[in-house]
């Protein structure tokens, strides 16, 4: 099991950078530990509770991972404004936005990946595992094969010694980037 108590006395700034440097004990620390609260405010807040905070913390962390921390990226330091009152505020217009337009992840908390599409077609079985082979980092190319053959994530995330939290965030965004792939592949045809 991964240590986190390192993350403790980082300041906001060293945290930041670490995150973006794709760190996923920083990555874990920063969305399950030190904002955790700030986004589970948010979540409540426009939700209530309908939904999960896990499921919602993923959903936050997708949104922010999404093209090399792009988003996450614009926040400036140099404006006097703490880190955390900035994951408050983009954190709230985020799933505000997502309750408008209720486009979330949906998935089963055991759903295979598979399950995720449709098991009893062998044609999307080949493009998922296509697409699966254009995943560029291996532990999660290995984390999707995984799934693929119906193993559960947290079985998954024993085995391989990564936070059960981290891993089903990553889960999330290994079937975003299987949907994203399986369009391309689906455009190309």
């Amino acid at each position: 099991m991964i240590n986190l108590e390192k993350y403790n006395n980082l300041t906001d700034d060293k945290l930041f950078s670490k995150v973006i440097e794709y760190d996923h004990e920083a990555i874990v620390y920063f969305f399950y530990k030190r904002f955790k609260e700030n986004i589970k405010y948010s979540v409540i807040k426009i939700f209530g509770d309908n939904y999960s905070t896990e499921e919602m913390l993923n959903e936050f962390f997708l949104y922010l991972e999404n093209n090399n921390w792009h988003y996450l990226k614009s926040f400036d330091f140099s404006r006097n404004i703490r880190l955390s009152t900035w994951i408050s505020v983009v954190s709230y217009r985020f799933f505000l936005k997502i309750k408008k337009t209720e486009k979330l992840i949906d998935f089963e908390q055991g759903e295979t990946i598979i399950e995720k599409f449709d098991n009893n077609n062998e044609k999307l079985i080949k493009e998922v595992e296509k697409a699966i082979l254009e995943i560029s980092n291996d532990r999660d190319r290995e984390i999707a094969f995984q799934l693929l053959a119906g193993k559960e994530i947290a079985n998954i995330a024993d085995d391989m010694n990564i936070d059960k939290d981290y891993a089903y965030t990553l889960k999330n965004r290994i079937i975003k980037i299987i949907q994203k792939q399986i369009k391309t592949l689906e455009n190309e045809k």
